[in-house]
Parts: structure tokens; sequence; C-alpha cells
């Protein structure tokens, strides 16, 4: 709201300058104004030109046999709006009363208020830049520790990215089938389960929002319309609404109406066109429902355009990026602890063991971290315990000191444990089982050790390549998998032009970070959205909008011996209600945007 009322303050400055300008200038603003064909109000400025008159004409007249038969199919499109807008706008307000409904007796409310919480705790992230203290120690005040990111980084060269057995192979392994809950549900429906939280965890507050609109619903910037995509909405709203006037002012033209002026204006922020037409009511009934229908037509068009854009998308930046051969990292949220050990432009190569190389592979492997509880350990030979291990009491017991170096190890398979500076255990072979740490000399045993850690949480390995130098590296990241899906922006699109992170590093990461695929695929969604909303709710049966005219033409077109004050009432009747219902959508869904 906050961008809304800026805005509006902004507005009332502007008018007062204005206004006290005009007025210390005996009117000479004014005429100004209007010797440039400038209208301005308090919240709206508009601007008309006749520089296109003659073009709309001239394109009209020359192609006015195909022109006839377009809008001839966009007065069937038009009237399908028509009943679509109706039955949108019944069926939103009722969606809509419902949500309300149960505000009002509680239930509702009580299951967003749960949903708030599991938001809430997914989001949770370590601010600190250093490795945090890893606790077991859940009580006596201490539960958000348990919910720590940590990680820690080293550098390793070209480090080979291991290839497990198949999750099949591992479901039929005993040990896996301790995690089932039921003997209805095996292994793999939990790693499918787990893998669809992982893809949710990254859009959990858009879920939760959006679970609360109907089937339309007012954009408000900074309330459910993100202030950063505010750009998008403008770009979406000013090119529908070009598209939209265009079909208007060419069926003009094949029509033979003279065009008087297009004008563009801006509503508060908004963006807007209109076109100013002479001598339409003077046609024929179908003659006026093209012109009329043209602009939703052209809508339509546009938003079966983007359909078709959104789908072929990888193929038309294929001269530019490649999909799915690489999961490139984008962007490393604020607050994430991956900040300052990984950085836009490099690659995710592997999570644990598993290879990922697409978004979905990488939520795969976070569900398959979740449910298999796949930590990674470290291979401690004897000769490491005795020179760098350190008693379990030093750090194993609830009531040592907390050192943000020192973590509590437990051998797999058995109960030792021992303490051990996280910057020393970075050092040894990973391993992840008991049979992972061969021993070459029968005399210096190697043993996988684990960190301690609270059960919801694991310890995963994630390799990381520099596209810039190649060098690969390791980092361990301690925390719930279904975070990490939000401590790291990745994408299913590689920049081709390597070259360019070899020679200039720095315009290599600025361009992997702005993600142009996912602002294109974003832009042509708000497009479609946009004029497809357009589309249909403009030929709502409501003043001011196509529908207060199509809605009578299409009735004299169906009855044409109506009599004139027939047709009178019968428009002022659907007029009123389609006004009143639109503005009970407006309404009510402010108020469940609000609630």
């Amino acid at each position: 709201m906050g961008l809304l009322f800026h805005s509006v303050g902004g507005w009332v400055v502007l008018f007062v300058v204005v206004k006290i300008w005009e007025r210390q200038s005996s009117g000479r603003v004014s005429r100004w104004l209007r010797s440039r064909n400038f209208s301005f109000y308090l919240g709206y400025v508009s601007w008309t030109t006749t520089r296109w008159n003659d073009w709309f004409a001239r394109i009209g007249q020359q192609h006015r046999r195909w022109l006839n038969v377009w809008f001839s199919v966009g007065v069937g499109v038009g009237f399908l709006g028509l009943l679509a807008s109706v039955v949108l706008l019944l069926g939103n307000l009722g969606l809509i009363l419902g949500f309300l409904l149960e505000e009002v007796t509680g239930s509702r409310r009580n299951s967003i208020a749960w949903g708030r919480d599991a938001v809430d705790a997914t989001m949770f992230m370590s601010g600190e830049s250093q490795p945090a203290r890893i606790s077991a120690a859940v009580g006596h005040g201490r539960a958000l520790l348990s919910q720590r990111m940590d990680v820690q980084s080293q550098n390793t060269s070209m480090m080979p990215v291991q290839n497990r057995h198949p999750i099949e192979d591992q479901a039929e392994d005993p040990r896996w089938q301790s995690f089932s809950t039921s003997g209805e549900h095996s292994i793999l429906e939990q790693i499918m389960v787990a893998e669809s939280m992982a893809r949710h965890a990254a859009v959990a507050y858009e879920e939760a929002v959006r679970g609360r609109t109907g089937l339309i619903t007012p954009l408000l910037p900074g309330v459910n319309l993100p202030k950063n995509q505010i750009w998008y909405i403008l770009i979406a709203l000013f090119a529908s609404t070009i598209f939209h006037e265009l079909g208007h002012a060419l069926a003009a033209g094949a029509e033979n109406l003279r065009v008087s002026g297009v004008a563009g204006f801006i509503a508060l922020i908004f963006p807007g066109a209109f076109v100013q037409m002479v001598g339409i009511r003077e046609l024929p009934t179908w003659r006026q429902l093209k012109v009329v229908c043209a602009g939703a037509w052209h809508n339509i068009i546009i938003a079966m355009a983007c359909i078709a854009s959104i789908a072929s998308l990888p193929y038309l930046l294929l001269p530019v990026f490649s999909q799915n051969s690489e999961l490139m990292i984008v962007g490393i949220p604020q607050g994430s602890s991956l900040l300052h050990h990984a950085n836009s432009g490099d690659i995710l190569l592997s999570v644990g063991s598993e290879p990922v190389q697409s978004r979905s592979s990488f939520f795969r492997a976070l569900g398959k971290s979740k449910i298999l509880n796949s930590s990674v350990g470290f291979c401690m030979d004897d000769h490491f315990l005795a020179r760098r291990a350190m008693p379990a009491g030093d750090c194993c017991s609830s009531t040592a000191d907390d050192d943000l170096d020192i973590y509590c190890f437990e051998k797999r398979d058995s109960l030792l444990q021992v303490c051990v500076r996280a910057s020393d255990a970075t050092d040894l072979p990973i391993c992840r089982s008991q049979d992972g740490c061969p021993s070459r000399d029968p005399s210096n045993t190697s043993s996988c050790f684990s960190v301690r850690i609270p059960n919801d949480q694991r310890l995963i390995d994630l390799h990381v390549k520099d596209a810039t130098t190649e060098i690969v590296r390791s980092i361990f990241y301690q925390g719930d998998p279904l975070i990490l899906s939000r401590s790291v922006v990745v994408s299913d699109f590689a920049p081709r032009f390597r070259v360019l992170a070899k020679n200039w590093p720095a315009c290599y990461r600025t361009f992997v970070s702005m993600d142009f695929p996912k602002k294109i695929d974003r832009l042509l969604r708000y497009l479609f959205s946009i004029s497809a909303a357009l589309a249909i709710l403009n030929m709502a049966p409501v003043f001011f909008l196509d529908g207060e005219a199509s809605a009578v033409l299409f009735l004299q077109a169906f009855r044409p011996s109506l009599e004139p004050e027939r047709l009178a009432h019968i428009r002022r009747v659907i007029l009123s209600h389609g006004t009143g219902l639109l503005a009970a959508n407006i309404i009510l869904s402010l108020i469940l945007v609000e609630v």
C-alpha cells in the first residue's frame, strides 16, 4: 500500500504546484497544455494526437476484405467473452463470499494462521557469515538453534561427482524401509512428497496468498503484489492496452469510420490509451459490433501468443541459453547462510551424492536428503583421532561450553563420540556409510563419523563449480533440506558465452544474476493474465466498458423487433446489475486481501 500512498501524495503535490503556477501566470499554463493536447487532472494526465488518423484509414481501406473477415471472427469471440465475463464475475463473487464466511466462522483464520507459522519456520534463515554452532540441544530456550544453517567451504581441484545407486536400489535396502510411516506407503512415495514440499517451500508465501484469493483479484503493489514486480504489471498493462486500442482503430478504418484522435494517459501509476471515433452509431448493428469487439479480440490474440511463447521459450532462447545442461546459480537471497560461499554464475553440480542438472533434479535431491537421512560423514583414521580429536565431554554434553568451531561427531554404527574442529574435519575424505572409509593400513583403521545434529536437520555437501575459474569446491550445509530450496535461486538456463566468464567475470556474474529467462517468462505470464482479463472483463455489461455497447448491440442483433423504450429499459437493467456485480467483486476482493 505504501507505493499507492506515495503515488497519491505525489499527484497531490504536483496538482497543487500546477494550480498555483497557473494562478500566478494568469492561465498561461492551461493554455499551454491545451495547445499541446494535454489534459491534466488530479491523478490523471492524458495526451491526444491526430498524426495516426490517416494511417488507420489507409490501412483499413487497403486491407478491408481481410480485416472484415478478421473482425467478424472477433464478434463471435466478443459474444463468448460477454457470457464468460458474467459467469466469471458470478463464480468469483460466490468464491469470495465463501472465503469471507470461513473467515467469520474462524475455520479459515485458523488454517491460514497455521500456514503462516509453517511458512515462517520454512523461511527462517541465519544471517551469520561465520559457521554457527551445531547444537542438538532443543530444550532450555534453544529451539531456534536447531533451525540454523551452517556452511563450511573448501576448495578442491575438479572434484569428481560420485554417482550413487538409483533410488529404486536404495528402496530395496531394509534400512530405508524403517522410514516408511505405514505399510501402504513406500519410500518412493515419501520422496515424491518431500520433493513436492521442497518445490513449494520456494513459493510458500505466494501459495499462502494465492490460496486466499478468488478467480480474479485486484493487484495491489506491496499487498498481494511484490513491489519489485510492479514494472511487469505496468509494461504488460501498457502493451495490452495498446493492442486493444489498435484493434478498435483498425476496425474503424475498415468500416470507413473517421478516427479523430488517439490518446495515451496515466491514471495514478497505471498507463492506458483510448481511440476517439466519429459516426459509429450511424453504422448497422453488425458493423458496430465488429468495431466494439475488436479490442477484446486483439487481447485474446495476445493472450494466445503469450501461451505459445511461454511453451516455446526454451527454443526461442536457444541461441543464447542452453536448458537442463547445467544448474546455474542466479542469486543468493539476503540472510542465506550461502551468501558468502556461493555466487551468481556458479554451477551447482550435486547435492550430496546426487548429480543435479535441472531444478527438478535439485528438488528431488533435496527430497531424498529429507527422507533418507543421507547426511554426509567424514573419514577419521586412528592417527587423526589421536592428534585432533578431543574428549566428548568438551562439546557433546548439554552442559558443554559453546564453541562455534567445535562439533560433536558420532561414529556410525557405534556409540563412540568425539569432539573435532570443523576446520579440521572439512579437510577429510567424505563418507556416507561405515563401509565408505576403507583402511589400507591395518594398524591405522579409518571410520565414518557424522556430525550430531537434530533429527530434522541434515549435513549436505554441495559441489559447486566456479564458471570463471573452473574450480570445483565443496560447501557443507547444515539444516532442513527444505530450507535449502529457499537459500539459493537456481535456473535451468545457462548462458552459452563462456568466453565472457573467463575474460570478464564481473560482467558474466552480473549478466547471470539478472536471470533474463525468468524475467521474460514472468513478463509473458503477466501479459497473458492482463490481456485475458482485459478481453473478458472489458466485455462485461458494465457502464463505460466495451460491454456497455456490445450488450445492447447483441440484444438488437438477436431481437431486432424490440421497441426503443423496451430496449432502453432492458439496457438500464442489464448495465446496472452488471456494474453492481463488478463493484461487489472489486470491493469484496479488496476486503479479502486485507483480511
